[in-house]
């Protein structure tokens, strides 16, 4: 991010290094007139009584999902603990409140955020996440038994979030769960639904926005401006993407990514126009800033990760009587839950159940395509998809769990980043070696005087044809993308057409 003035530069670097925190250290709080706030998101609280008793049910559902459920509670608590020594005026949390929109579950975190907002005078504002409403995965589990429990409804989130930004809104938004409330003296906060709607079949993941709540995000912010408010957005669904190729590969991060009427790049653009600096967000689980520029305007999408997946980390944050924001990170990594449970390796074994989930997927795909299948059963010798998981288990297992938990922390790496591209860059070329290197095997066994070179040629040409007829692209074009993927990833931004800004800390100018 390039500093628009040095002044701005100089106090960034003074709180930079005054803000290095210590274990015993407990976070600053700016004396200035400055408005403090705090910023959750995906706590994905699920209620103690939803887990009768530990079993087969539980189990299934959470190989996929790979969260720290059972500690949920607890990582919730420990950390409006930890922020309510930062004294905040408000705290924003960016939806996925609930394990699955479970109603019992969101009156929980209602309860204690409205205790919180007791005990410290901080305004609470809330929007949905996609996990959050009418969610057909709303359960409760007993051994081998999943029971369904009841999901919020739209009328329902209302109502349990009342004294959380909806009850005393200040305007109300095309879609019901859209506000704008002043939280405190001199800022208006702006929260959206993002979320494409759930239906009993099926969970929606992706989202994005409409025009029309564009167009009042506008109305919104001219409205608060002429009040003399600085404004500040959220949503659960990530405004920018924070690597290369993530709108193709995390479409379902990206707010409008797939959309083909209102695209993601012209959210932005007319976010920008309205005059929005900065866009609060969830969803993906990682801990990530990244902006963007339209016609010399720069908008901020801070994105914050969840409580219930390494890092465990939230933001503070503060908004100085001329509009300077700082926001920096924390965690609770440190927190003992009930259960005795160590957080750090329990997430990090999480990570790894995450990486052998998407090895089964991979293999159900390539076991069930009928292109794939021939590939794996006919020149690969497999011939169940038990071993075409063993196959990809063995050589991208542990790559892919290493991305995955690295990645996750954004640009705070505790790791060496670049070694771990390196080897997930040697897992994908290991996998195409092997590929190539039996077919080629199998194009000499049929010609015996092909020579090695020649069968390695065709065999490249037969999986340059596999890659186009599945992905729609070259062997080489789409290996380029996933090292770009993969190397973006680990350094957190766009390239030459984005300025990587640290996860933990960053400074921006707020319009008024």
């Amino acid at each position: 991010m390039k500093r628009k003035h040095l002044a701005i530069a100089i106090l960034a670097m003074g709180l930079l290094v005054s803000c290095s925190k210590k274990d015993d250290d407990v976070m600053p709080i700016p004396d200035d007139g400055s408005k403090r706030f705090v910023v959750l998101s995906d706590i994905h609280l699920m209620h103690p009584d939803l887990l009768v008793s530990e079993g087969e049910a539980f189990d299934i559902y959470n190989w996929e999902e790979c969260k720290l459920l059972r500690e949920s509670p607890d990582i919730f608590a420990a950390t409006l603990e930890r922020t309510r020594e930062y004294n905040p005026d408000f705290l924003i949390v960016c939806g996925d409140m609930t394990k699955d929109g479970e109603i019992i579950s969101h009156e929980y975190v209602a309860d204690k955020l409205n205790e919180f907002s007791q005990q410290t005078g901080a305004k609470i504002l809330v929007v949905p996440g996609n996990h959050d409403l009418n969610n057909p995965h709303s359960f409760r589990y007993d051994g081998a038994v999943s029971t369904p429990e009841p999901s919020a409804s739209e009328n329902d989130f209302e109502r349990i979030y009342a004294l959380c930004g909806y009850g005393d809104a200040v305007a109300r938004g095309p879609r019901q769960l859209d506000y704008m409330s002043y939280p405190t003296d001199g800022v208006a906060f702006i929260g959206v639904d993002s979320n494409e709607p759930n239906t009993p079949d099926n969970a929606a993941v992706q989202g994005g926005l409409t025009e029309t709540q564009v167009s009042w995000v506008a109305e919104m912010v001219e409205k608060a401006h002429a009040d003399n408010r600085y404004v500040i957005m959220g949503m659960h669904h990530n405004l920018l993407g924070f690597y290369n190729n993530a709108a193709m590969i995390r479409g379902a991060n990206i707010a409008n990514a797939r959309y083909e009427n209102y695209t993601n790049e012209q959210v932005v653009t007319d976010l920008c126009n309205a005059g929005i600096d900065v866009v609060f967000s969830g969803h993906s689980h990682m801990h990530s800033i990244t902006s963007e520029k339209r016609n010399e305007r720069e908008i901020f999408s801070i994105v914050t990760s969840s409580l219930v997946n390494l890092p465990l980390a939230y933001r503070t944050g503060s908004i100085s009587p001329n509009g300077l924001m700082t926001v920096q990170s924390d965690d609770v990594q440190d927190v003992k839950p009930s259960n005795g449970v160590n957080l750090i390796e329990e997430g990090k074994q999480y990570w790894l159940k995450l990486s052998e989930y998407y090895m089964y997927k991979v293999s159900k795909v390539c076991w069930e395509n009928e292109i794939a299948n021939m590939l794996v059963s006919e020149i690969l010798d497999m011939h169940s998809r038990e071993e075409v998981e063993e196959f990809f288990s063995e050589r991208a297992k542990i790559p892919f769990y290493k991305f995955t938990y690295y990645t996750s922390n954004g640009n705070e790496h505790l790791f060496d980043p670049y070694k771990n591209f390196e080897e997930a860059k040697a897992a994908v070329d290991g996998l195409l070696e092997f590929v190539i290197g039996r077919i080629a095997q199998k194009y000499m066994e049929e010609d015996d005087e092909l020579s090695y070179e020649e069968a390695v040629e065709n065999a490249t040409t037969f999986v340059n044809f596999i890659a186009a007829t599945m992905l729609g692209m070259g062997l080489d074009s789409a290996k380029a993308m996933i090292y770009e993927f993969l190397d973006s990833a680990y350094n957190n931004y766009y390239g030459t057409d984005f300025t990587p800004v640290p996860d933990d800390f960053v400074t921006l100018q707020l319009s008024k």
